[in-house]
């Protein structure tokens, strides 16, 4: 999945237990504090493809993260139940291009319910 790029394996973006009994974000979502690269969000019992996303600024983490928060405003996209969903990311260095390729590769091959592509939902034929 990817230009080339090995992608993660799915996993749940929610750890059960942080310290002192808290839940907290999964170990490998706050490793992923200043990188870049594409995420994939799917639904855990029907294994759906949801949403895809990227960063391409170092921003993947506080990107992937407020799908699973409240957010609104002008930039608002969807939000899920982090406890529901498991994420899969793709990991590349911060060259717009290639991380754009990279998206636009998933959401052809994956079309994700959610994302807007502007792509017609019916052949035109």
């Amino acid at each position: 999945m990817g230009a080339k790029r090995k992608a993660s394996p799915w996993r749940s973006p929610w750890a059960k237990w942080g310290g002192r009994g808290r839940s907290q974000w999964a170990k490998w979502v706050r490793e992923l504090d200043g990188k870049s690269g594409v995420y994939v969000i799917r639904e855990k019992g029907s294994r759906l493809v949801v949403y895809v996303g990227q960063s391409h600024t170092g921003r993947l983490k506080k990107t992937m993260i407020r799908h699973f928060q409240h957010w609104k405003g002008n930039n608002a996209g969807p939000t899920y139940n982090r406890g529901r969903v498991e994420v899969r990311v793709i990991l590349a260095p911060k060259r717009v291009p290639m991380i754009l390729k990279i998206e636009q590769e998933c959401l052809y091959r994956l079309n994700p319910r959610d994302n807007e592509t502007g792509w017609p939902d019916e052949v035109p034929f």
